[in-house]
């Protein structure tokens, strides 16, 4: 599994830069490159809600990715040693991004 940190301080998974769910969903079919993803998983945060979660944020996560074109997805899973999910200020998943994607060049 690789190491996700998340800097998408507007998300209610979002636990001191690690996410509380077990897997996330990157989006991004057709991405050419990182702007062109996002973190499907999203959920905005309003007010001081937090994830009804019971599971403890980790530095792990399974990612479930759909951006064919990154040299990281094998069957839709990804194998980078660490993610980086951005979007700061987002209140939408796409206005998040897999900031890790890199085009396969192959």
């Amino acid at each position: 599994m690789p190491e996700l940190r998340c800097n998408v301080h507007t998300c209610v998974h979002n636990k001191n830069e690690y996410c509380d769910l077990d897997a996330i969903e990157v989006a991004g079919s057709s991405a050419q490159t990182a702007k062109d993803t996002s973190c499907a998983s999203f959920v905005e945060k309003k007010g001081n809600e937090y994830s009804n979660s019971m599971r403890e944020a980790s530095a792990t996560s399974n990612i479930h990715c759909l951006a064919t074109e990154c040299q990281y997805n094998d069957s839709c899973k990804c194998h980078a040693g660490k993610i980086s999910v951005g979007g700061n200020d987002a209140c939408h998943s796409d206005e998040t991004e897999c900031a890790t994607f890199e085009k396969d060049t192959k």
